[in-house]
């Protein structure tokens, strides 16, 4: 009897086929969302939902390979988020001038603290464009043609 129960436990505890089966696809489908992305305001709603895939993954204790394709995915989001952030000014980066005053954002920009907007930069700079997901919980950087060309040459 107890046995028995424990597996109805589980089966109702268990994370359903279609949810893994849509968060292993969300890093191809979210490449597709991000061509039709031209606003930081866009970049910012699909980070947040990708943020609450992200949580529910983790809230249902889904498995490592799903949880990493949602993380690869919001990777490539924050990667397009850097791409559309402006590069600071002289004021705002503190180089020179200022007194401390800190302007608004603009009109259709999300606010975003210096650090995270720092960060969204650096991701993009560094980024994943050279990045694949394999799958199976592996993220492998792609040779540029001239590693490939130089490792031939020797």
């Amino acid at each position: 009897m107890k046995g028995n129960m424990a597996e109805t436990i589980q089966s109702y505890l268990a994370v359903p086929d279609k949810f893994r089966e849509t968060a292993l696809a969300f890093p191809d489908k979210i490449k597709s969302a991000l061509a039709l992305v031209e606003t930081q305001g866009d970049a910012a709603d699909l980070l947040d939902k990708a943020e609450v895939l992200s949580q529910f993954a983790r809230r249902i204790r889904s498995d490592a390979e799903t949880i990493n394709a949602i993380q690869f995915g919001k990777l490539l989001v924050t990667d397009k988020f850097g791409e559309l952030l402006k590069a600071p000014t002289p004021q705002e980066s503190g180089k020179r001038g200022g007194r401390g005053h800190e302007k608004g954002s603009s009109p259709g920009e999300p606010p975003l603290a210096k650090a995270t907007a720092a960060t969204y930069r650096k991701v993009h700079e560094h980024g994943p464009s050279g990045m694949v997901y394999w799958g199976h919980g592996t993220l492998r950087k792609l040779a540029t043609w001239n590693q490939v060309v130089s490792a031939s040459n020797t």
